[in-house]
């Protein structure tokens, strides 16, 4: 089963757990940075400009039976010595891992965190982002990706997508020309990387 989300409500906090020399939050900035993205979301939707936060998606592949893999590789974990059964499970660990990066749904934020952070901050309009969306969704599909956006609409899907970033301050817009916001490649990275794995060689 592939999950993917087009925001996460918890992934500046996700990322800080993973930086060792990241300063503890306390418990007070918690409750501020809350009350602070109450009150945006309420002067954006006072001002029509709120919008939901895109698509959650799940997504199922074949089913993998243990048996039917220990069968195919002449496997007894309860026979096996520590250090090979380790090694056995690690195996299985990395091919259970490729079934389910093969089924992590590609969603729109990712499509266009991709090709923001893909483009080295030279700067895209719109109709750019539109146009490489198009081109990165058609090698996806053709390498039976599972893409989730709809041919239909596809546009205002895409545009959505960016001004999502844009309302969340990772790209920033000046004449129509859309760039990563300094300081926020880690956040835009985080969501490219969900689909990253279909874009490196198969395994």
């Amino acid at each position: 089963m592939g999950i993917n989300y087009d925001r996460t409500l918890e992934d500046r906090s996700l990322l800080r757990e993973l930086d060792p020399y990241a300063e503890k939050r306390s418990k007070w900035f918690a409750i501020k940075t809350t009350f602070r993205f109450i009150w945006r979301s309420l002067i954006l939707m006072a001002m029509s400009r709120w919008q939901r936060f895109g698509y959650a998606w799940v997504n199922f592949g074949p089913q993998i039976s243990m048996r039917e893999y220990a069968r195919k590789h002449g496997l007894d974990f309860s026979q096996m010595n520590r250090d090979n059964r380790f090694q056995e499970i690690e195996n299985l660990a990395e091919q259970l891992m490729i079934a389910i990066k093969n089924v992590i749904p590609i969603l729109p934020v990712a499509l266009v965190a991709t090709i923001m952070r893909a483009s080295n901050n030279q700067g895209l309009s719109a109709f750019e982002v539109e146009a490489q969306a198009n081109e990165l969704i058609e090698n996806l599909q053709a390498h039976d990706a599972p893409v989730y956006v709809s041919t239909r609409g596809r546009v205002q899907t895409i545009l959505n997508a960016l001004n999502m970033l844009k309302l969340r301050r990772l790209v920033v817009e000046s004449d129509g020309i859309y760039r990563v916001t300094p300081g926020e490649l880690d956040i835009l990275n985080y969501y490219a990387n969900s689909i990253i794995h279909w874009q490196q060689p198969k395994q």
